[in-house]
Formats: C-alpha cells, structure tokens, sequence
C-alpha cells in the first residue's frame, strides 16, 4: 500500500482540500466551524484527540512593557487557567453532543465521504 501525504500550513488550505476529497486533515474546530454547521465536513472521534498545545507568553527580557501589555500580561497569567478550563470544558460538551449525534467513529471513514456535500 503507498501512502501519500500532503503537508499545509494554512487551515483554510487543509479544509480546501479535505472539501476536495484529498483525504483527512487535523484543525482547529474553530476553522471548520462553519463547515461543520452547514454538514460539510464532520469530526472523527479519534483517541488522542484534540492534541494539547502548550502556550506561553513571551517577552523581551530588556524592555520596559508598556501598561496596557503589563495589564495583558497580568489578565493572561491570572486568568487564563479558568478561561482555558471553561473553553475545554464547552469543547468536551460539544464533543460529546456531536458524537451522540452522529459523529463518525474512527473505524467509520467511510462514512465520511457520505457526510461530505
């Protein structure tokens, strides 16, 4: 079996060609939002799904931040923890109602070709 892969960077790149039928591709579900809404594309519930990503904040060591960024800065380190536990929290919810809906299993695929308009 000869596997082909495809590598993009643009999200908008990877929908076009997952629209196109080239295959599967791995977004933010904040990309394919409205995909999903009008049935164009679908998730695949897969194990190891989302990836983690860890973030950091970052700045010149030798600069004076400004207040307006020192205010950012705080907001971020003080208040990020709830944010990013409440946002994870309404993707897991979402995630489990889209599953309970008809969401492809990972040994469905092809079904995907079905769900794709």
């Amino acid at each position: 079996m000869c596997k082909q892969t495809v590598r993009l960077a643009q999200a908008r790149a990877i929908k076009q060609g997952v629209l196109a039928g080239l295959g599967l591709g791995i977004v933010s579900v904040h990309n394919v939002a409205l995909e999903m809404e009008v049935k164009r594309l679908a998730i695949l519930d897969v194990a190891s799904m989302p990836i983690i990503r860890h973030w950091y904040l970052v700045h010149r060591k030798d600069k004076r931040l400004s207040p307006v960024v020192q205010a950012f800065k705080d907001f971020i380190l003080h208040e990020a923890k709830d944010m990013i536990e409440s946002l994870t929290n309404h993707a897991e919810k979402k995630r489990s109602h889209t599953a309970q809906h008809g969401a492809l299993k990972s040994h469905g695929l092809k079904r995907l070709n079905a769900n794709r308009i």
